[in-house]
């Protein structure tokens, strides 16, 4: 089966059911920041734990992020 997140969000869905499916969801300059986290290493910084990028106003690719500092 296809990704998809927990609220159904699949590749190929448009900005619209980004918006309505994860209303809190942050524009980026690559798609949108579903999930976010701060990284604790020094200055706080917000990133994506769990993205979505766009290409043509669709959803083209899911990103996850694995902090493991190196385990």
């Amino acid at each position: 089966r296809p990704w998809r997140t927990a609220k159904g969000l699949r590749l190929g869905d448009p900005v619209a059911r980004i918006r309505r499916l994860h209303p809190g969801a942050l524009r980026t300059p690559r798609g949108f920041r579903i999930v976010s986290g701060i990284l604790p290493f020094g200055r706080p910084v917000p990133y994506a734990v769990l993205g979505a990028r766009l290409q043509g106003g669709e959803v083209s690719a899911f990103t996850l992020f694995v902090g493991a500092a190196g385990d």
